[in-house]
């Protein structure tokens, strides 16, 4: 509704725990419903139809696994997936780069949103032992050559806030982005690595 979207949008919904200490429960949820993801993608495409995939935090980390998982079973023709977008993704960086080199192809537009100041990221990275996540990277440059676009959120969020969500509660984030979705504008360029928002850009 926020982003006046123009086609139909279907939601997964998974087994999350929904809270910081169902975080192990939350990752073999995960596991637990690539199957059931795959199968509504094969449905949704049967008929040539094309998907945009979005995803949200570790619902990012089930995108990649589905994905991979089509990828290496052969199960549907990747090509029908026609752009994806990672809302400041709990993955661990080198875990995204090995997904993502066993996707083929991997779709694009493919672009990843971070924030720097992500707290719920800061504590995800706390857990598993890690100085970041995907979400909260801030050079492109770490993961080489993939062809993704990393979009900075950093400036849209708030001092003191969790600013996990900030592409769907920041009023002034849902109206740059509307834009952005509406004109793809930089999403296919690939040699744009890093796009930063900021609030006094539109």
């Amino acid at each position: 509704w926020d982003f006046e979207a123009a086609r139909p949008v279907v939601a997964f919904s998974w087994p999350s725990a929904a809270e910081t200490t169902g975080y192990v429960y939350d990752r073999d949820s995960i596991i637990f419903a690539r199957d059931d993801l795959e199968r509504l993608l094969i449905e949704l495409t049967k008929d040539g139809r094309k998907v945009f995939l979005m995803g949200h935090s570790m619902g990012s980390q089930l995108i990649m696994e589905v994905m991979r998982q089509i990828s290496i079973g052969g199960t549907m023709d990747l090509r029908q997936i026609s752009g994806v977008a990672l809302f400041q993704p709990d993955i661990d960086e080198e875990v995204f780069e090995r997904q993502a080199s066993r996707i083929d192809p991997l779709p694009e537009p493919f672009a990843i949103f971070v924030a720097a100041q992500d707290r719920a990221l800061r504590i995800s990275a706390w857990l598993t032992g890690r100085e970041k996540r995907l979400g909260s990277i801030q050079n492109p440059e770490q993961l080489g050559d993939l062809p993704v676009v990393v979009i900075d959120l950093t400036q849209l969020g708030e001092s003191g806030g969790l600013n996990h969500s900030i592409a769907f509660n920041s009023p002034t984030a849902i109206r740059i982005l509307k834009e952005f979705f509406k004109t793809e504008t930089n999403a296919e360029d690939q040699a744009v690595r890093r796009i930063v928002l900021t609030p006094n850009q539109f």
